[in-house]
């Protein structure tokens, strides 16, 4: 018998509520059985990423085990969803998030999906159980940046960046399994810590789109019209709509006017797929005016 069985076959996870979304029959179930052998007894098994949606829509995930693999690696794009709050009314399920082909491609979409573990196959019980136990006791502070909401990844802060703040998240997982579970207070505790995470996503974003124009200005080395549009634009687009998306529901509704007049810009260069040296010093002006109103200047 491992220590982590002995320690985890003292916890209660009768109430904890468990997706298992794996493709493969007999991993699931060897997953499943893995788990009710320690007193889970909540458990939703599925082979398709619909069930998963669901699940994370109603609110009925707790901890979720999923392979990559499942339909051509929707989980990923699912979990950065949930994290980004766009998925569900709550950020924050623990998530453990199989890898069946470690590929560079596929670890580094998984790490920037926000998952808080990973297991690589071939994995064993005990790997299983390690993640479990680690979970159920702790999980790691969030980060927030422009581009990624979820665990921190950095063990001490690089010098000359920007210095994140850590921000304590709900563990839904921890909480059922301690008893310390009032429905009201984690609800509570969602809704502020959300707020929280959008405040610091919005201001990111803005030093992110400051970023981006200063990048693509022209000049030598720089931007040129006739290339079409440049590299940074993709980002640039994804950047001001979700900006202009968490604006509405934040203490920065005031700026809500030009944060969608600077999206609808950008999408129409977009769209026109090019972009001139005017077109730029609105942007500037548009990004800077944003900035000074969430006194980020």
């Amino acid at each position: 018998m491992t220590t982590q069985y002995s320690q985890l076959s003292q916890k209660d996870f009768s109430n904890v509520n468990v997706v298992i979304a794996d493709s493969n029959p007999h991993e699931r179930e060897a997953i499943e059985n893995d788990l009710l052998t320690i007193g889970f007894k909540n458990i939703l098994s599925t082979d398709n990423c619909k069930d998963l949606t669901n699940a994370i829509v109603e609110g009925q995930v707790d901890l979720l085990i999923c392979d990559t693999a499942l339909e051509d690696g929707c989980v990923t794009d699912l979990v950065y969803s949930m994290r980004l709050g766009v998925l569900g009314n709550n950020m924050f399920p623990v998530v453990i998030m199989i890898i069946t082909e470690p590929t560079q491609r596929i670890v580094q979409n998984v790490i920037n999906s926000g998952v808080d573990a990973i297991l690589a196959r071939p994995f064993s019980q005990n790997n299983l159980y390690e993640r479990v136990l680690k979970l159920s006791n702790k999980r790691e502070h969030f980060v927030v940046t422009s581009d990624y909401i979820g665990p921190n990844r950095r063990q001490m802060h690089r010098p000359g960046t920007l210095e994140i703040p850590k921000i304590t998240v709900p563990n839904p997982f921890r909480n059922k399994v301690t008893g310390f579970f009032s429905p009201a207070e984690y609800d509570d505790f969602v809704e502020h810590t959300a707020t929280t995470i959008n405040e610091q996503r919005i201001t990111r974003q803005t030093f992110h789109i400051s970023y981006l124009i200063d990048k693509i200005q022209p000049g030598e080395g720089g931007y040129r019209p006739s290339k079409g549009l440049p590299a940074e634009w993709k980002s640039l687009v994804f950047t001001t709509n979700d900006l202009s998306v968490r604006v509405k529901s934040s203490q920065f509704t005031h700026m809500n006017r030009m944060t969608l007049t600077l999206t609808k810009f950008v999408n129409e260069m977009d769209d026109a797929g090019t972009l001139q040296s005017n077109d730029l010093r609105l942007l500037t002006h548009l990004s800077n005016g944003i900035s000074r109103g969430l006194s980020l200047h």
